[in-house]
């Protein structure tokens, strides 16, 4: 695992460790065994890496998407709507295998853009975008199956339209949106997207002199009891750092 984390890494791949468990349903739960919300901005050093594995020797190699990386990910799980998929007009690009019997499609990450991490884009069609991670080979399931490269292909440049459809707002045009499914929380995959779109509406509705006593502690209280299983609070905090601090120089005036 370590060698191949290193390749990685020499790609400019972002690449922090991570943990597979089975729990009580079967399902299949990754999660990062380091605070990563540095690692969306930022690789790691190869003596990182070398010290997560000598801490860590059983870790699963994850891989931050996003512009760190340089890809995005398009996510298909098994039972995904071909007629739907097709509807993206996704060229041939690499591929991987995951080990639930869907696949990886990888995406060069747009230049200067921010593409968005969504749970559900289509059925059973996921984005791992910026703030969102993908476990690669030759990482395993707990019952052996495998992460597995499908083809050697070129990563392939993204549609325009898809990217349109993903590209995340600019500062000063944030717009409201339904957030039922967000407040209704999600698994991992999707949980730093659907913090970012409750911190995001939160943000623009309350003055941020009330931001830690009101949304913080709301954005804490979601987390706990309706992600399965919540971000750890540094990753919550992350987002809402950013987040706000992005509003904030939304709000300061203008020099002229």
């Amino acid at each position: 695992m370590l060698d191949e984390a290193l390749k990685y890494l020499d790609r400019n791949w972002c690449i922090i460790p991570c943990k597979l468990t089975k729990n009580d349903t079967g399902k299949v739960n990754k999660r990062p065994l380091v605070a990563w919300t540095r690692f969306q901005e930022e690789l790691p050093t190869k003596d990182e890496v070398r010290g997560w594995w000598k801490k860590w020797p059983d870790a699963h190699v994850g891989l931050v998407t996003g512009s760190i990386s340089g890809i995005f990910v398009v996510d298909l799980d098994i039972g995904y709507d071909e007629a739907e998929f097709k509807k993206l007009k996704i060229p041939k690009t690499l591929k991987s295998k995951t080990p639930s019997g869907g696949c990886h499609l990888f995406l060069r990450h747009p230049h200067g853009e921010k593409i968005k991490t969504v749970a559900g884009f289509r059925k059973k069609i996921d984005i791992r975008g910026d703030g969102g991670f993908v476990v690669v080979a030759p990482s395993t399931y707990p019952d052996g199956r495998k992460y597995e490269w499908k083809n050697d292909r070129r990563i392939a440049k993204a549609p325009d339209a898809l990217v349109k459809l993903l590209k995340e707002p600019e500062e000063g045009e944030y717009k409201p949106k339904d957030l039922t499914p967000v407040i209704k929380g999600t698994s991992e995959g999707g949980r730093n997207a659907a913090a970012a779109s409750l911190v995001g509406f939160l943000v623009h509705h309350i003055p941020p002199s009330r931001w830690k006593s009101i949304v913080w502690p709301l954005v804490q209280s979601w987390n706990t009891c309706n992600n399965k299983p919540p971000l750890s609070e540094t990753e919550l905090w992350g987002v809402f750092k950013s987040i706000g601090n992005a509003r904030y120089r939304e709000l300061k005036p203008k020099r002229k």
